[in-house]
């Protein structure tokens, strides 16, 4: 099996996940475009973290995918996991706030998970490009 694609297909799952909720939510709503100023509303907050996962989840597939095409070791197996496993518990900490201006354990642990594995991914490229 391959973690790569397995985390790759997982973290694409979220995402498109993310979106459909944002899209349904909008519906329900009837609101094209934009969300309340309300930091604890749930349009606010599943916007907020369809946004946060746009923004990490595409160069983590790219960094994981560019690695896997190189070859890299085994441990970096449980460095594509543990990224994967980090955007799923930033989404959850968000979704599960009662306000995106209170600290959710499972946003903080996500936030951390993912700068950490992102570090981690992109030693690895610069170390397989020498």
């Amino acid at each position: 099996m391959s973690y790569a694609l397995m985390s790759s297909g997982l973290m694409a799952l979220l995402l498109f996940a993310l979106s459909f909720m944002v899209s349904m939510t909008r519906a329900r709503e009837k609101r094209l475009y934009g969300n309340e100023e309300d930091p604890g509303s749930w349009l606010t907050k599943i916007v907020r973290a369809q946004g946060n996962a746009t923004e990490y989840i595409p160069i983590l597939l790219i960094l994981m995918l560019l690695l896997e095409m190189e070859g890299t070791a085994n441990w970096a197996d449980y460095v594509y996991l543990a990224a994967c496993a980090s955007r799923y518990f930033h989404a959850g900490g968000m979704l599960l706030s009662k306000s995106l201006n209170e600290p959710h354990p499972l946003r903080f642990i996500g936030s951390l998970g993912t700068y950490i594995c992102g570090f981690i991914l992109t030693s690895l490229l610069i170390q397989a490009a020498l």
